[in-house]
């Protein structure tokens, strides 16, 4: 921890951070559009706001993590770093801000964030557990450091100890793929993208292509994703699900809310902790990343995908005002294609947005 505040109160310094203590985004415009490597998935600011994380996975199929820098008026492209074969998923720090995880696909990778900014990360740095199938989403509990990881080929969900070993895994339905705590850590809620018929929502799914194509089998036959919302009780690891919409893919929870974005509805989903559908607002087609910006106000955030429409056009992110935890749409900011996850910068000054398809990391100030 002593190396990581040396050398980053020195690097914000001589970027033009306040006082070597950290970075700022006063000298911002109101948008921002940063090039990256191939198919930038999720990302990350730097507890300081010096540094953006960026997952990529580079066109000879290498997973990598982008390392933006921040200058006091625009990210500039310091270095990628590569590490595995695989695709990229969500990349997140550690509770103390001094370690990058990142699902990549088979496996989950953890470096120290200074090896990773600095461009002296080495495989030995990466631990690596037993291979799981469809990684793409973790989570950490700050309280013991365990990680939960989503297996989307497997229906499952994996705990890992801080350490990585393997710990146990727990049955949930089709392919899950979001997650996120209640505020004390003692419910996770997970995302699963399909679910039996008797799941079935009141409004009908879009067709989706069933998952990703085997190598040398012919695309899954479409499906009509009707999907679910699980919450799982920490320690105890009981499990209560509901219906929750046509392909949920990702899940965040605010106090007293848990928001879903339904991909296959076009719909935002407001949930209660118990689980009662409170609101289901309309969207843009194929909704997936969702953030809060702090405020005031406080500001939630979506994007729409238009993941399945051809050709792919430029989108939107979708900016919802916030009420007694009930969401009203304000406006919308044009992004660019494909965009898919969404982050909001530890102070809530600004938004960052991975556009997939065109390699675009989008920073909104507004």
């Amino acid at each position: 921890m002593k190396k990581y505040l040396v050398v980053c109160a020195l690097a914000c310094s001589l970027i033009g951070g306040r006082d070597g203590l950290g970075c700022d985004f006063s000298a911002f415009l109101g948008t921002t559009s940063l090039g990256t490597s191939p198919s930038p998935f999720g990302m990350v600011f730097s507890l300081d706001q010096c540094y953006l994380l960026v997952g990529v996975t580079r066109a000879d199929g290498v997973a990598a993590i982008d390392v933006f820098v921040n200058n006091g008026t625009t990210f500039l492209l310091s270095h990628t770093v590569p590490f595995k074969g695989g695709t990229a998923g969500r990349l997140i720090l550690d509770p103390t801000g001094t370690f990058v995880l990142l699902a990549g696909g088979l496996w989950v990778g953890r470096a120290p964030l200074m090896a990773v900014i600095l461009g002296t990360i080495s495989p030995l740095y990466w631990d690596d557990p037993v291979p799981m199938p469809g990684v793409l989403n973790l989570i950490v509990r700050a309280s013991t450091g365990r990680v939960f990881v989503t297996e989307e080929r497997n229906n499952a969900l994996v705990i890992l100890r801080e350490d990585l070993s393997f710990l146990g895994r727990i049955p949930v339905d089709i392919a899950p793929v979001g997650l996120a705590w209640n505020t004390e850590e003692t419910v996770l809620y997970v995302t699963s993208q399909r679910a039996n018929t008797s799941r079935a929502w009141a409004n009908t799914c879009h067709a989706e292509a069933g998952g990703d194509p085997l190598p040398g089998m012919p695309p899954p036959t479409p499906i009509y994703p009707y999907g679910v919302l699980t919450a799982i009780a920490v320690p105890a690891l009981t499990t209560t699900s509901v219906a929750a919409g046509c392909a949920p893919v990702r899940v965040i929870s605010r106090s007293p809310y848990i928001y879903v974005t339904a991909r296959g509805s076009d719909q935002v989903q407001v949930f209660t902790p118990a689980l009662v559908l409170q609101q289901s607002i309309a969207t843009g087609r194929a909704p997936v990343g969702e953030a809060f910006k702090i405020g005031p106000p406080l500001y939630y955030i979506q994007t729409d995908s238009e993941r399945f429409t051809v050709p792919l056009p430029n989108s939107y992110a979708r900016v919802y005002t916030v009420l007694n935890g009930l969401l009203s749409f304000a406006f919308a900011v044009p992004e660019w294609k494909f965009p898919r996850e969404v982050t909001s910068s530890p102070d809530g000054t600004v938004i960052a947005i991975t556009n997939a398809e065109s390699a675009i990391v989008q920073i909104n100030k507004f």
